[in-house]
């Protein structure tokens, strides 16, 4: 006689976990290893680059490289296609991407729901605004 257990896990379900499909993470990098990666391509070469006239093209190519490179990874951690990269290019986007790379959660195209760090990061830079501006409204 067999009993049938209504808490049990589907089969599916069972099987999706034993192939790691429920614990994989998203490809490429999350929001705090990007913001780290920025920070320090700055520090290790575009800082000495601003210092020094002569590797000045050196430095700001290798930066502009790993820049590139980092938005590449962290859009793909999005889950957006890497050809989503080439927008970097566009002038008046760039800031709209930059801001969506800072503040999205990794899988954002499938969900597009922000979580708490990224809804924090939005009432900041709201707040920084309009602080700015109250600022320079009163002198």
């Amino acid at each position: 006689m067999s009993e049938h257990n209504p808490f049990s896990a589907s089969r599916a379900l069972a099987d999706a976990a034993s192939d790691g499909q429920l614990t994989r993470r998203p490809p490429g990098i999350g929001r705090l290893t990007a913001i780290g990666c920025i920070c320090t391509t700055l520090l290790i070469f575009v800082i000495p680059a601003i210092a020094d006239p002569f590797s000045r093209p050196t430095g700001f190519l290798v930066a502009a490289t790993a820049f590139i490179a980092i938005i590449h990874l962290r859009l793909k951690n999005l889950g957006y296609s890497g050809w989503w990269t080439l927008a970097v290019l566009i002038p008046f986007f760039h800031p709209v991407l930059g801001l969506e790379l800072l503040v999205a959660p990794a899988g954002y195209a499938q969900h597009k729901t922000l979580d708490l760090p990224g809804r924090l990061i939005v009432v900041s830079i709201i707040g920084a605004i309009l602080l700015g501006s109250a600022f320079v409204c009163l002198t």
